[in-house]
């Protein structure tokens, strides 16, 4: 869910201790940047100060409130994006790079993990729910044990 700053300071106001905004995808948040305001970058600053808890205020045009205030910005934000796609955010966007934006993320990424396929490995309540599964799928049909027809299962096991 996209939260404009203006919203996201409301919330503040309310949330002295904080809030953890969790998003699925990162490229929605950082491609939501100014999304209301085209080339201001102000929701770029307004992270960047967010970093450090400051206080922030916006000033709105049209609202029952005009001013609206948070003591602290402690926002902590949650999700993830795949290497590539961050490597193009970067491209398209390099005064992330120097405002000191992506200096203050902090980034986690399991790592690569090669693994060997055996059949052996797949337990006995697998490779049954995987052939009872199979079966139903190809035939269209719940079969019975003198019914199975076993079919590839390193197709679903393999990585």
């Amino acid at each position: 869910m996209d939260v404009t700053t203006e919203a996201l300071i409301e919330i503040l106001a309310e949330n002295d201790d904080g809030v953890l905004m969790k998003r699925d995808e990162l490229a929605g948040f950082f491609g939501s940047f100014d999304a209301y305001r085209s080339g201001s970058n102000k929701d770029e600053s307004f992270y960047n100060e967010a970093f450090d808890g400051q206080y922030a205020k916006v000033n709105r045009k049209s609202s029952d409130k005009k001013v609206l205030a948070a003591k602290h910005t402690y926002c902590s934000i949650t999700g993830g994006i795949q290497p590539d796609t961050f490597k193009a955010i970067l491209k398209t966007h390099p005064g992330f790079l120097y405002s000191g934006l992506m200096a203050r993320l902090l980034f986690s990424m399991p790592p690569d993990r090669v693994r060997n396929f055996s059949e052996a490995s797949i337990s006995e309540p697998a490779r049954e729910a995987y052939t009872l599964f199979s079966c139903y799928y190809i035939g269209n049909h719940i079969p019975t044990k003198n019914t199975l027809r076993p079919h590839r299962l390193d197709m679903l096991f393999s990585v």
